[in-house]
């Protein structure tokens, strides 16, 4: 594939887009792990969940202990926190370090104000962003879903993922041919 022109008009445009996309993923993924007792975030429906689950008769054997172990792999993930912090700072527009970054031994020091740094990679954060997704996909699929497509709920959510990425590609194909 040729160097894309960034002076032209759809390419920025389209990073625009894709920019405004990235940073609604990492408020909503941040705002599922918001600790706040007034908030509907995962650590406090974990709380919640099993008792809420014991009303389904048709959940499959399992897929409790499936979702506490998806969620504490995500609330032990390294990323979670540094998630929290670029939202609070960069989306939040903190001028001053957030007090999670203060509580935070390995990013405290990281830079001064307006030279921020996270810590964590572009990728990373995105993969967090998708496996947060999945665990709430999981959460909400035995109230939203027929009984018998709840097992199923990891595949279901793939061809959906995989679905919204085709489309993407498909429109930057356009922008490619444009």
């Amino acid at each position: 594939m040729p160097d894309v022109d960034v002076s032209r008009a759809e390419v920025q445009s389209i990073y625009i887009v894709f920019k405004s996309c990235e940073e609604c993923a990492i408020s909503a993924t941040a705002r599922l792990w918001d600790m706040n007792s007034d908030v509907v975030s995962l650590p406090n429906v974990e709380k919640l969940i099993a008792e809420l689950w014991k009303v389904n008769p048709d959940l499959q054997t399992g897929f409790l202990e499936e979702w506490q172990a998806r969620n504490k792999s995500a609330s032990n993930s390294a990323t979670q926190p540094k998630l929290l912090i670029l939202r609070d700072e960069e989306f939040g527009h903190n001028l001053i370090d957030s007090g999670k970054r203060r509580k935070s031994d390995e990013l405290v020091n990281l830079g001064p104000v307006g030279k921020r740094r996270f810590g964590v990679k572009n990728g990373d954060v995105l993969a967090f962003c998708k496996e947060t997704a999945l665990l709430l996909f999981q959460t909400i699929a035995p109230f939203s879903e027929h009984p018998a497509l709840v097992g199923n709920y990891e595949t279901r959510f793939e061809l959906k993922f995989n679905a919204y990425r085709k489309l993407h590609s498909g429109l930057l194909d356009l922008l490619y041919r444009a």
